[in-house]
């Protein structure tokens, strides 16, 4: 009979939930009315002005007009509107009496338009009593990025030590599979809601694919949480092979990674953060055959402070082995934790202290995990995420992207090195998972209505979920560009947009020097 496996287990700390005011939604303004929340009187305006509480687009406005000044095209029979401009009309009339640019109208859903104006330009519309407040523009927060996440998810999309409090990820379609390998997943916990797939047990306690310990769905959180995990859009299986009391069997455990081989549903990334101790033959060749299947086999290094050659299944090559970090809240240094297994079989680190997760025992607890069960699940999410949507990426291709090692084209693949200290002879790398580079919408070069007399205008447009700059010739930057030519010189612009993550660019269509009148 085998001995049993032992969890990578880490120390629990509940989080209380605790109600206060800031939870309660916020009050709205009635519909069709101003807010007056922050609402800034300049003088000599006749309407108000609404400052960019965060990221302002620098001489970008939204000017909304008061409901007496014009009306939308579905307002065309009312009694009263129709002799009122439409809301387009209206636009272009106020811009040109203004000399300000407009940019877009917005109806059928506001009585506004946007505008470009100058300090001057934004005083006229302001004192227009015809506006009835104007909004400078910003920057939203993007759908794909995670505001105030944890440490941990901070840490491994940005290199720098000092956290940003984002974390920029995306959502690979098609969705991946993750199979969390443990004692369970809590199947009805909001972090996982809509998103568990196909499980098993291979415990006959009458408790199937759910977990009454608590480790598995600590690791799932991490892995595929909706606000705690890496790869929030995964497909979560739950292979339970841990009872109530933790611990598993090794028989268990291959039965397990047999189940994921023969089971194994689109882009699959297997996470075990269970070891054994002194090494298990069985084990191993499990694990290996796994991976030869296909599937990436994401594992625990160990909790023991020794050396993760003597521990199953990390010690495999084909096996990703993980071992744990100290905390880097606060933007503390990292090192490695002193109970995390060490050495040449380790492949890379991630953050292990302190990591909220979902907890087992409600459907909305959190639970604070640790050591290298709480460090393998991150690995196992981005591999998840990053790889999903890139097909012909084999289990040793994904290594080798991720952290190299030998015969990799990068010794230490997309890895951080130099920022995790204490290292005993275990490699000099910490999991980075990058998010997207921009993407360019379009280039309109040039702009003939503001092209001319030897100059021309260029305009680029991108999406970007991180801050991003574009480069024009010469060293310009910025959303637009002018250049000078020559009569009958042919011209092409090339703009480049960079965020961390990566840069696109895009080259403009050759054209004649504009030599007419500016229109």
């Amino acid at each position: 009979m085998h001995a049993p496996l032992r969890l990578s287990l880490a120390t629990l700390t509940l989080l209380s939930a605790v109600g206060c005011a800031e939870d309660a939604p916020a009050e709205q303004a009635p519909s069709g009315t101003p807010p007056t929340e922050g609402l800034v009187a300049t003088s000599g305006a006749s309407a108000r002005f609404l400052p960019a509480r965060a990221r302002p687009i620098k001489g970008h406005y939204l000017v909304v007009l008061q409901e007496t000044a014009t009306r939308f095209a579905h307002e065309r029979d009312d009694v009263g509107v129709a002799a009122r401009p439409l809301v387009p009309e209206r636009a272009k009339e106020l811009t040109t009496q203004h000399q300000v640019k407009l940019t877009a109208t917005f109806e059928p859903v506001l009585r506004g338009f946007a505008a470009q104006a100058d300090a001057a330009g934004l005083a006229r519309l302001l004192a227009d009593p015809r506006v009835a407040y104007v909004e400078e523009d910003s920057l939203m927060e993007p759908a794909a990025t995670q505001v105030g996440p944890s440490w941990g998810l901070d840490r491994i999309d940005q290199r720098s030590s000092v956290l940003d409090a984002r974390y920029y990820y995306a959502t690979p379609s098609p969705a991946p599979h993750l199979y969390i390998i443990d004692t369970g997943v809590r199947s009805t916990h909001v972090e996982f809601a809509g998103r568990m797939g196909t499980g098993v047990s291979f415990v006959n306690d009458g408790w199937g694919t759910n977990d009454c310990y608590g480790h598995g769905t600590m690791v799932a959180g991490l892995a595929a949480g909706a606000t705690k995990g890496v790869a929030k859009n995964a497909i979560i299986h739950s292979v339970r092979i841990g009872p109530c009391n933790g611990f598993a069997p090794t028989s268990a455990n291959v039965s397990a990674l047999a189940w994921v081989a023969a089971n194994r549903q689109g882009f699959a990334v297997a996470n075990l953060s269970y070891y054994q101790s002194g090494g298990d033959a069985a084990i191993d060749a499990a694990a290996s055959a796994l991976v030869a299947s296909g599937v990436p086999l994401v594992a625990a290094a160990g909790n023991e402070g020794g050396d993760a050659c003597f521990y199953s299944p990390g010690r495999v090559s084909a096996v990703i082995t993980v071992a744990a970090t100290t905390s880097g809240a606060g933007n503390a240094s990292l090192a490695r934790r002193a109970d995390s297994n060490l050495g040449a079989c380790v492949d890379l680190f991630a953050p292990g202290t302190d990591l909220p997760s979902a907890a087992h025992t409600s459907d909305s607890g959190v639970v604070l995990f640790n050591k290298t069960s709480a460090a393998t699940p991150l690995v196992a999410g981005a591999i998840a995420r990053y790889f999903a949507d890139k097909p012909g990426f084999t289990p040793a291709a994904i290594a080798c992207e991720a952290f190299g090692g030998t015969g990799c084209a990068t010794p230490s693949g997309a890895a951080t090195t130099g920022v995790v200290s204490n290292l005993s002879g275990s490699p000099d790398k910490l999991l980075y998972i990058p998010g997207l580079p921009p993407t360019i919408t379009s280039l309109q070069c040039p702009i003939m209505s503001e092209s001319g007399a030897n100059t021309y205008r260029c305009s680029v447009s991108y999406t970007s979920d991180a801050p991003a700059t574009a480069s024009w010739p010469g060293g310009a930057s910025g959303t637009f560009y002018t250049g000078t030519c020559l009569a009958g010189q042919r011209i092409t612009v090339t703009v480049n947009v960079t965020n961390p993550y990566g840069s696109a660019t895009r080259t403009s269509s050759s054209f004649l020097c504009p030599t007419n009148p500016i229109p």
